[in-house]
């Protein structure tokens, strides 16, 4: 749906942000989260959004994330990491973890299954980002320290 967008022009965030709250509503009126394939699917989204400000990463590089390839010398994946929490909303400007911001995402959004995993990485790991100064490496790290939380569960654009 948004794989067709600039990134750079302005409106894109504008776009993708009315889509998640469009997204998130349509789940309020519904009373019920996203099912494991809807989140899939907006995850394919950030990525396909993300990936176009980062021409270096190839596919295996993106797809290692999952699998716990935190690559700690490439400047590209870590603000790739950075561009999907920003446009998740889930980061504050500075790279922090925005821990009202994620809790509010995963309470109205994550599949049930997964809320008590997603509690857990967010409260041992929403400190992390305090030990860098750079926004990229912040989130960067922040997710590393999500995927080591329980790889098994860790799931990444």
């Amino acid at each position: 749906m948004f794989s067709s967008l600039k990134v750079k022009n302005g409106r894109t965030r504008v776009y993708y942000f009315l889509y998640l709250l469009t997204t998130m509503i349509g789940f309020k009126f519904n009373e019920a989260a996203m099912t494991i394939k809807q989140l899939e699917k907006t995850m394919e989204t950030l990525r396909n959004t993300c990936v176009p400000q980062f021409p270096s990463l190839g596919a295996d590089i993106l797809d290692g994330i999952r699998s716990g390839g935190f690559i700690e010398g490439n400047k590209d994946l870590k603000c790739y990491i950075k561009c999907i929490a920003d446009m998740a909303g889930t980061t504050t400007k500075k790279g922090d973890i925005d821990v009202k911001k994620s809790t509010n995402q995963i309470e109205s959004l994550i599949p049930n299954e997964m809320r008590d995993h997603a509690r857990g990485a967010l409260n041992a790991c929403k400190d992390v980002s305090k030990g860098y100064k750079d926004p990229c490496e912040k989130v960067f790290y922040s997710a590393k320290c999500s995927y080591d939380f329980g790889p098994d569960k860790f799931m990444f654009p």
